[in-house]
């Protein structure tokens, strides 16, 4: 309502979760799995207690095919089929029902800021679109807010000029930040390019298993305490594309001393992939059509945000304004 009208689903997650008692496991780790059916999107299993467990998942509202028609079939799956899920539950019983809500992420056409008004935390969409949390900024935008409004209670000043200059600092601190996940999202809404987007996911898990600095900075972009557009750097993308060419390498050589055949099915599998894209944007021409242009204006926002930041620093490199 303070915003004039209903939060666009293009900038929705749609989150699902039942708390478990009596599981079994690790109480310090958190499990993530990505799957073909759910992707763009999650399963969680976060610890609660000494024996409980959140079981969950988020997925993008927005998709293109559209989204499944039930998404609590998707977790109920997920609690019947997943080994590993199984494995961690065992003799658990669910407490209390299966709950599910909308988490709305960063939008920035909206209106944060009014006369005696500010929207901190969830309410202002300040959810990290990749993995739905929220705390690391709920607890931010809460400092900015007290900030502003020191300075309007020195000046009796509460009006949605004065108010605005916490926007104005969301802006700065986040922008980039959002601007760069909501790109990132935005790719993976396009369901037909999933099997790139899991091959790309398995080539991180590799990498991250034998690289600590790495797997930090993929938890810190997931935990929202390390900014997108600092982790997402030059030696990060680096390290991915050479963990590609090595997994692309192994598994070549070894499909192909076990089964010669292989190339030429990885070559027909690639083209199967190529050629499904082009039916779905022969089937649905103006979908894929909005998409691609969504996806160009998001690209085209996260180059001004690079822009300005080198011009930045370059600025105080030289000590000019």
């Amino acid at each position: 309502q303070i915003q004039g009208g209903k939060h666009s689903d293009e900038f929705q997650l749609l989150g699902l979760r039942i708390y478990y008692e009596n599981v079994n496991g690790p109480v310090d780790r958190v499990d993530i799995y990505f799957t073909d059916d759910s992707f763009p999107g999650i399963y969680w299993l976060f610890p609660k207690g000494k024996r409980g467990a959140n079981i969950g998942m988020a997925a993008i509202s927005a998709t293109f095919p559209q989204k499944p028609a039930n998404i609590r079939n998707l977790l109920a799956g997920h609690l019947k089929n997943n080994s590993d899920i199984k494995e961690r539950v065992g003799n658990g019983r669910p407490e209390g029902k299966m709950d599910g809500w909308i988490l709305k992420f960063f939008n920035p056409k909206s209106i944060l800021t009014g006369n005696r008004l500010m929207l901190v935390g969830d309410a202002a969409g300040l959810i990290n679109p990749l993995s739905g949390d929220g705390i690391q900024y709920a607890l931010l935008s809460a400092r900015w807010a007290a900030e502003t409004l020191g300075d309007c209670f020195k000046n009796n000043d509460f009006s949605g000029t004065a108010l605005f200059n916490y926007r104005k600092k969301v802006d700065k601190e986040l922008g980039y930040d959002f601007a760069l996940s909501n790109l990132l999202v935005q790719f993976a809404r396009n369901k037909t390019l999933t099997p790139v987007w899991m091959k790309i996911l398995s080539v991180m898990i590799s990498r991250a298993k034998e690289d600590k600095e790495y797997a930090d900075t993929i938890a810190g972009i997931f935990e929202g305490t390390y900014p997108s557009q600092k982790a997402l750097n030059s030696n990060f993308i680096l390290k991915s594309l050479l963990q590609g060419s090595k997994n692309i390498a192994s598994t070549a050589i070894t499909d192909f001393i076990n089964n010669p055949a292989s190339l030429i099915e990885s070559g027909l599998t690639f083209t199967q992939t190529t050629l499904n894209v082009l039916e779905e944007i022969k089937k649905f021409p103006k979908e894929q059509g909005g998409w691609i242009m969504n996806t160009a204006g998001k690209t085209l926002t996260v180059a001004g945000h690079v822009i300005k930041s080198i011009s930045k620093r370059r600025s105080s490199t030289t000590g000019k304004p």
